[in-house]
């Protein structure tokens, strides 16, 4: 009987679990933008020396010292920036439910390509002068995780984690909500 019931009204229920995901979605999205200025802004305490920090200009001081000029770590480097801005592509994937999507996004995504470009500098600003660069050479993937640590103590880096989690949960549901656009499309 369940089998029954979820075959004969499945189509609006996952239509209704795609709205609700949909517009948590976006609620969280603002959650993780507000956490991406909140980042900038601690960038700026740290640079005014408002926080325990101690020397935080010291990575500015000699900034291309020890950079590496190997070919590999250049390529994984700018593929890393390239999918820091992945989700630009899955905005296009709503545009049948805009009414008059040619003159929005004309207008709206060098906007939102410019404020993006702005805070990825402004947060790797932060980030820079938060913590020291040998260690980030030392840490691997998370080097978010040693600013908020070095500023706000190991508290606030298990908070930071949760948060990545969450912004990755956001991305998953952007791309399928995205696809499903794209399945829809197609069947038309």
């Amino acid at each position: 009987m369940p089998t029954e019931l979820l075959w004969r009204h499945g189509y609006p229920i996952a239509g209704s679990i795609l709205r609700a995901l949909d517009s948590v979605g976006l609620s969280i999205l603002y959650w993780v933008f507000g956490f991406i200025i909140a980042a900038v802004i601690t960038g700026f305490a740290v640079l005014s020396g408002g926080t325990r920090v101690q020397d935080s200009q010291a990575n500015f001081r000699n900034s291309f010292e020890g950079i590496t000029n190997n070919g590999n770590d250049l390529v994984n480097a700018f593929i890393s920036i390239r999918f820091a801005s992945q989700g630009y592509a899955n905005a296009f994937n709503a545009t049948d439910e805009i009414k008059n999507p040619f003159p929005l996004l004309k207008r709206v995504a060098p906007i939102s390509l410019i404020i993006g470009f702005i805070l990825y500098i402004l947060v790797n600003v932060a980030y820079f002068a938060a913590v020291p660069a040998a260690e980030f050479r030392e840490s691997g993937e998370l080097p978010a995780a040693l600013v908020f640590e070095a500023v706000f103590g190991t508290k606030a880096t298990r908070s930071h984690l949760a948060l990545i989690a969450v912004s990755a949960a956001v991305n998953i549901m952007a791309v399928i909500i995205g696809a499903t656009h794209q399945i829809r499309e197609c069947a038309r």
